[in-house]
């Protein structure tokens, strides 16, 4: 059968059905898998609104250094994979915003295998033991807001400076103009 069901739980909308329209004030996307729309959000706002705890956002712009595109933001660097390096190109100077899932950022001592990690350096404000994980809200050396969900063995305390790994290859791009999505 088939119904509508409205919602704003995000948890309750990802599991209902194999596939769902995403509303919002603007715009009705197409029906998207829920997978897919984690995976691979067309916009900042949906990024955003799928995943708890929310994606993190940071605001900079592409630059290059030597034959590397990397990302550069408030107190943050971070070379972008191979996968990515064509934006450069297209994208020129203009800004950009970098998004990544808490759960693409770990603690160093558990990696897990098959990733490309780059390393920050953050301020740990707040852990979250939440029995199976570890949920950090940091603050980074240029002084942005983001949040971790590590390994559950972790050791790391509230107040350490610590030093946590990006997945790059789990990074996404948005314009910061339109939000809409470049990689």
């Amino acid at each position: 059968t088939t119904f509508i069901y409205v919602t704003h739980d995000q948890v309750e909308a990802m599991t209902m059905a194999p596939a769902s329209p995403f509303w919002t004030a603007a715009f009705c996307s197409r029906w998207i898998p829920p997978q897919t729309l984690y995976n691979h959000p067309k916009n900042k706002f949906v990024a955003g609104f799928i995943g708890s705890p929310a994606m993190n956002f940071f605001d900079g712009r592409l630059m290059t250094e030597g034959e590397t595109l990397v990302f550069q933001g408030e107190g943050l660097t971070l070379p972008l994979p191979e996968s990515m390096q064509q934006l450069g190109q297209r994208q020129g100077n203009n800004p950009v915003t970098l998004g990544i899932r808490p759960e693409d950022i770990h603690d160093p001592a558990y990696l897990p295998p098959d990733i490309e990690p780059v390393a920050i350096t953050a301020t740990v404000g707040v852990v979250e033991h939440m029995g199976n994980e570890l949920i950090l809200h940091c603050q980074t050396q240029g002084g942005q807001s983001l949040s971790a969900r590590v390994d559950r063995r972790s050791q790391i305390q509230r107040g350490e400076t610590v030093t946590l790994s990006f997945d790059l290859g789990a990074c996404h791009l948005f314009d910061a103009a339109t939000e809409v999505a470049l990689a």
